[in-house]
């Protein structure tokens, strides 16, 4: 330090006064003598001195003796004395030189000191930047984080977006070669198509022939008319004339018209000639009659061919009527009117490019409510049919209904929430080549008719990837023609993850996989449209159970995909596992349920479902299959 410390002055100061009281003391008492023994000198003396003359060698002596061991007690004080300083200032130096260190380390630890408060402050000042360089960052984290996901959410959408344009193009690419295809076809066919158009050339001027013969043939009945009319006349005036008793001729007007006539007379005996018996159809066709003989041939092939087209025509409608309405049919109040061939379709809608296999529509999709003429859909009746007569009435009836109820149905497409498994924002399938052995197996088990376990449910750990199995196995059993509907649960879809959208969903994809089942629902919907609008449950029960119990039994498993039950929101977990309990399927129907929320297995396993259920828990299977 640069200042003096006072108090190690003193300190310093003490401790050399410290001797000075004992030193004075040796000093002023050389011999160590008390004053009683100083006084006993001074009386010896005295005493001496008057006894002088008596001893004074002796006493002397005494004195000399005295004066050496005090000398004697003197040096030896002296000796001590001296050590004792000695040692005192040996003291004194150390604790001098130790003062001085401790003064140099005072200073040494007081710069110190300020060099520490100095870095200190310099490290506060750090920990405070670094704070602040923390908190910028956990901020710049949290910004990264959230931008993360949206750039995974974005990354998922572009992943859907690139699958779907994927499909799209796939779609395209194979319309396409389709296109292609036909158009190849198609460059072929003209050349086959030359000799038909030759023939309905031919058979276009037969049928101008056929119709000029027509019209001559009614020109030729309105003579007839008129000469028949006259024939009667006169026939009257004769029959008057004899009730009259005249046998005069008749007057001039009618004889005039009479003989002029009786070249028409004439012309009417021979219309109305027949073809010899003898001739066959094949000869009559090509043979040259009279008058009357060709015009009645003409006519009879006309109706025939005619007779023939209406019956087709019936024998179409009466499939259509008996596969809507069943063998009984509808209440028909005109019984003795039989249908021709344009009545009996006026107000079916049928497109001109409705497929028609057998007499009975196809392509149930494809009807409207656009009139078309009955010969643009002439149907190709199969080999054996049965033509039954159908009435004006009951044609009408059934086709009008026919259309409505497909009205219906496509109403029902705006409502319904599209989940199926190729819907957009669906889990991925499986990789080719894993996973096999469980996806098999529960195929297996879906399509086995000698099990009576209706309903298999994929449950285990919540972190297993199910929806990917479930995908898998809905695309294979859709390429077998099995899966009849799927539903699959998403959270990240609006409508997707509540249970009110499963029954119109569900009846919307059954519609589309059975005709019978479509029919049905398009009728009841047309019967009471406030069904698509109904309680979720009451629904279930009238468009799904229902209509799938009033099925005949199937001879092959319908199967029914719920994926993600675990992803509903709170509530309609407890909603669906109600619905399991209080509508039963019927036996031909199989129900495949995933998710990881433990009340489904729960259900199953217990009250009326208990032994209808296959519960299969996957954990750890991800990596093994």
């Amino acid at each position: 330090m640069d200042h003096d410390d006072p108090a190690g002055d003193s300190r310093v100061g003490h401790a050399r006064s410290k001797p000075a009281p004992q030193v004075r003391r040796a000093l002023s008492d050389p011999v160590g003598l008390s004053p009683e023994s100083m006084t006993g000198i001074v009386s010896q003396r005295s005493s001496k001195g008057r006894a002088r003359d008596m001893a004074p060698q002796h006493r002397e002596r005494q004195l000399t003796d005295q004066l050496r061991e005090a000398e004697r007690t003197l040096n030896r004080k002296i000796s001590e004395y001296e050590s004792i300083h000695d040692d005192l200032q040996m003291r004194l130096d150390q604790a001098s030189s130790e003062l001085d260190a401790t003064k140099r380390e005072e200073k040494e630890l007081r710069d110190n000191e300020r060099v520490s408060h100095s870095q200190i402050q310099q490290l506060e000042t750090e920990v405070a930047k670094l704070s602040q360089a923390l908190e910028i960052a956990r901020v710049s984290y949290t910004t990264l984080q959230k931008q993360y996901q949206d750039q995974l959410v974005a990354s998922e959408g572009y992943r859907a977006k690139l699958r779907e344009r994927d499909n799209a193009l796939r779609t395209e690419r194979e319309a396409a070669a389709r296109v292609q295809s036909d158009g190849d076809k198609l460059g072929h066919k003209p050349e086959r198509y030359k000799p038909r158009d030759a023939e309905l050339e031919e058979a276009f001027a037969h049928a101008l022939h056929v119709r000029s013969t027509l019209d001559a043939a009614r020109k030729e009945n309105l003579l007839l008319n008129e000469t028949i009319d006259g024939l009667r006349l006169d026939l009257d005036e004769l029959r008057s004339s004899v009730a009259n008793g005249r046998s005069e001729p008749a007057s001039s007007p009618t004889s005039t018209r009479s003989s002029g006539s009786g070249t028409l007379v004439e012309h009417a005996r021979g219309f109305f000639d027949s073809p010899p018996a003898y001739m066959t159809n094949s000869e009559l066709k090509n043979a040259d009659l009279s008058g009357g003989a060709n015009f009645q041939r003409n006519t009879i092939q006309n109706v025939d061919s005619k007779s023939e087209y209406e019956m087709q025509i019936a024998a179409l409608v009466e499939k259509a009527r008996i596969d809507l309405f069943g063998e009984a049919g509808l209440a028909d109040p005109e019984p003795g009117v039989r249908a021709s061939a344009p009545t009996a379709l006026l107000g079916s809608g049928v497109l001109p490019h409705t497929r028609l296999e057998g007499g009975i529509f196809k392509n149930f999709g494809n009807i409207s409510g656009s009139h078309i003429e009955a010969p643009t859909i002439m149907p190709v009746i199969a080999p054996g049919a049965q033509v039954r007569d159908i009435t004006i009435t009951q044609t009408n009836a059934a086709l009008d209904i026919l259309v409505q109820a497909q009205q219906a149905y496509n109403d029902l497409r705006s409502i319904c929430v599209h989940a199926r498994y190729s819907a957009a924002n669906t889990p991925a399938p499986c990789p080719a080549g894993t996973r096999v052995i469980i996806i098999e197996d529960i195929i297996q088990r879906l399509a086995d008719t000698t099990k009576t376990q209706q309903v298999i449910y994929l449950g285990g750990s919540p972190d297993f990837d199910y929806s990917s199995i479930a995908k898998s196995i809905a695309q294979k059993l859709a390429a077998r023609g099995t899966l009849a509907a799927s539903f699959f649960f998403s959270s990240r879809v609006s409508g997707r993850g509540e249970a009110s959208a499963l029954p119109l969903a569900l009846a919307y994809q059954l519609g589309q996989y059975s005709a019978k089942f479509r029919a049905e629902l398009g009728l009841r919907l047309l019967a009471d449209p406030q069904l698509m609008y109904d309680d979720p449950t009451h629904q279930l029960d009238r468009l799904v159970i229902n209509i799938l119990n009033t099925l005949e039994q199937s001879k092959i498993h319908w199967v029914i995909c719920l994926d993600a039950l675990d992803v509903c929101v709170d509530g309609d977990v407890q909603t669906v596992i109600r619905w399991l309990e209080e509508y039963p399927l019927p036996r031909y129907v199989r129900l495949l349920l995933t998710g990881g929320s433990p009340m489904v297995p729960d259900c199953l396993a217990s009250g009326s479902r208990k032994g209808m259920a296959c519960l299969l828990e996957l954990n750890g299977l991800d990596e093994i299959l």
